[in-house]
């Protein structure tokens, strides 16, 4: 007996109607794929709105502790424009708090295109204050980090920025920013 799949197609290619058999293995079929692409696509979804969180707070706990807080915060606005503007590229001093654990796809896309096509035209760091990631690592390379390799050296570097973006006014990170 030929494959039953093709029947279908070939009785109507021939002018008959396919037979009432053929037609149910065929929505069969139908019912079977798009209930596995409907699965697929939820897990997707799925996967793409609870990775990020837990990677933020998975790689935050690679830390012994967090950043301390500057003690000393005497500066004035017009000190802190001046600061923020002579080190900060692209962010603003109204940004800082805006930032989110589902910032890492706006730096992966970045990385990924820099990385796998060797285009530099995209600054994966954009958006990410360059005071706070100056903190993060500094504060990375003198306490004990529990990393197991370089990609979550990077990814607890990114999360730990967004951390202080999102935990510290733009008046701490200035300061300590130049302390270290």
């Amino acid at each position: 007996m030929p494959n039953n799949r093709f029947r279908v197609g070939r009785l109507a290619l021939q002018g008959k109607p396919p037979l009432k058999r053929d037609v149910i293995l065929t929505k069969r079929v139908l019912d079977w794929m798009f209930k596995k692409i409907t699965i697929i696509a939820m897990a997707l979804v799925v996967a793409i709105i609870i990775i990020p969180p837990a990677l933020y707070f998975y790689t935050l706990s690679m830390l012994e502790g967090m950043p301390v807080r500057p003690s000393n915060i005497s500066l004035t606005q017009a000190q802190l424009n001046e600061l923020w503007e002579n080190n900060e590229k692209y962010s603003s001093v109204s940004d800082i708090g805006s930032i989110t654990p589902y910032w890492i796809y706006k730096w992966l896309i970045p990385v990924m295109v820099n990385d796998y096509f060797s285009y530099s035209g995209i600054d994966p760091y954009k958006n990410m204050s360059r005071m706070a990631s100056a903190i993060a690592i500094h504060h990375m390379r003198t306490n004990q980090v529990k990393t197991k390799g370089m990609g979550w050296w990077h990814l607890l570097h990114v999360n730990l920025s967004i951390w202080l973006q999102r935990h510290w006014t733009p008046k701490e990170i200035a300061i300590k920013s130049s302390e270290i």
